[in-house]
């Protein structure tokens, strides 16, 4: 099993890592493009709404990585490898339907959602380009996904370095040579992404157990598990995305220059090395989660869980105080405008106690999915996402006129709230009668229906 050789230590260092890596290049993204005009709003606006179409594909991802752990902890690596052939051609389908329909209406959607119109012509460009790089994101993902789960924890952070040391050296390229804008960052960031899948395809195809393991199931059984899992786990996301491009797009609305809009980007881009951690940690967790439920272990996957919880709200909390405390040089290395930067140090000051609502939601509602309990927590998130996050910042935002404060406000109730019902539910353990796989149950041999 692979959780013998493995750590949560272990699995979270590489993965903090590459999500520190990940984030730092979104950073300096934003530092470059701060000469130009509108340049950071429409990047940040596009990214908000190209995410809510992205989310689709984790339908198959995150259902894959229940399967395939819960198959490896039970001793069935071969069906893990099915999971991930399967998972491989359903995001690559998925994936091009999202990019033709985001090529098609980028536009459309941005004007819907009350994009400000300074912003548009500079999101409708990175958000068609774009597209594409979040289809190579999708299916990098399954591959770095099914490394970790067979133990290779180092392999996905150090493509993932590659990959973005080639993104920013392009950006810097595209921008300062050839000055191509927020058109030459959209193209670095989908070679970028393109050469991260080449790489990590190869590596997998080379160090991953494949075509070799012996068990099998149906195809058609191994898909219902993966969209069992995946789909409830997606109208959580999708409802989330599709709450966080409402209050962007109310963010909008609070001026027609967009500052509020630039002000929430630049917030967003400093307080994600805190929100790295628990996404790290939330990550790790999932393995073992999956690997201790394939193997039986409920009790040790229930301590681990809540251990990972506290430590993510340790870790998280803690690096948001030391970030909103350097809040203005922080700010300063953004802009010059001076209310600005005030509002980037109170967004950050407010961000603080939103740290500990996400980093209860990431570690244990990822937990909850990777079980099998998905289906009443993502209703509960729905019903969240749409009172508190989108009628907060309606009511705090443009109400009371708080601005984006307001907006920060709003979503740090939200997360708390969500946090206290998922948390709940953890604690209650309906969980652990929700695994895919049944006790005693046998693979079927690796011919007709389930040969590969």
């Amino acid at each position: 099993m692979s959780e013998k050789k493995n750590s949560l230590l272990r699995l979270f260092v590489p993965i903090y890592f590459e999500t520190l890596f990940l984030m730092a290049t979104g950073i300096v993204d934003t530092l470059m493009l701060s000469p130009v005009p509108n340049g950071v709003g429409a990047v940040g606006t596009a990214n908000t709404y190209v995410s809510m179409f992205f989310i689709l594909l984790m339908v198959v991802s995150r259902g894959m990585l229940a399967v395939v752990t819960q198959y490896i902890g039970a001793g069935k690596p071969g069906v893990a490898y099915q999971a991930r052939q399967i998972a491989l051609i359903c995001n690559a389908v998925l994936g091009l339907v999202i990019a033709g329909t985001l090529a098609l209406l980028a536009e459309p959607v941005l004007r819907w959602l009350n994009t400000a119109p300074a912003l548009i012509p500079g999101a409708t460009m990175y958000m068609r380009i774009v597209a594409v790089g979040y289809l190579f994101d999708a299916i990098t993902l399954i591959y770095g996904s099914y490394l970790r789960a067979f133990g290779h924890n180092r392999e996905p952070f150090t493509v993932a370095a590659i990959g973005n040391i080639i993104n920013i050296g392009l950006n810097a390229l595209f921008l300062y040579a050839f000055g191509w804008g927020v058109t030459g960052v959209a193209i670095a960031t989908v070679i970028g992404k393109l050469c991260t899948l080449v790489i990590v395809a190869i590596v997998c195809l080379r160090r991953a157990p494949g075509k070799e393991l012996p068990e099998r199931e149906s195809r058609k059984l191994i898909l219902c598990r993966i969209l069992r899992i995946g789909l409830p786990a997606a109208v959580e996301s999708i409802s989330y995305s599709v709450a966080m491009a409402i209050v962007v797009g109310f963010v909008n609305k609070m001026d027609p220059d967009g500052v509020n809009a630039t002000a929430l980007a630049y917030t967003q881009q400093i307080s994600s090395f805190s929100y790295c951690a628990a996404f790290a940690l939330s990550q790790a967790n999932c393995f073992f989660v999956g690997w201790r439920i394939g193997a039986n272990q409920m009790k040790e996957c229930y301590k681990g869980t809540i251990k990972a919880c506290l430590i993510a709200i340790g870790l998280g909390v803690g690096c948001q105080i030391i970030l909103a405390s350097l809040g203005r040089p922080l700010a300063s290395t953004f802009t010059a405008d001076e209310a600005l930067i005030k509002a980037v140090q109170f967004a950050l000051l407010i961000d603080i106690g939103l740290e500990i609502g996400r980093a209860t939601n990431l570690v244990v509602g990822q937990a909850l999915k990777i079980s099998g309990y998905s289906l009443v927590p993502s209703v509960y998130s729905l019903i969240a996402n749409a009172l508190v996050a989108i009628g907060g910042t309606y009511l705090f935002g443009i109400v009371l006129g708080w601005g984006v404060l307001g907006c920060m406000f709003a979503l740090a109730l939200d997360e708390g709230c969500r946090g206290i019902l998922l948390f709940s539910m953890w604690a209650l353990k309906k969980w652990e009668k929700a695994s895919i796989i049944r006790r005693g149950e046998a693979p079927v041999a690796a011919t007709g229906e389930a040969h590969e």
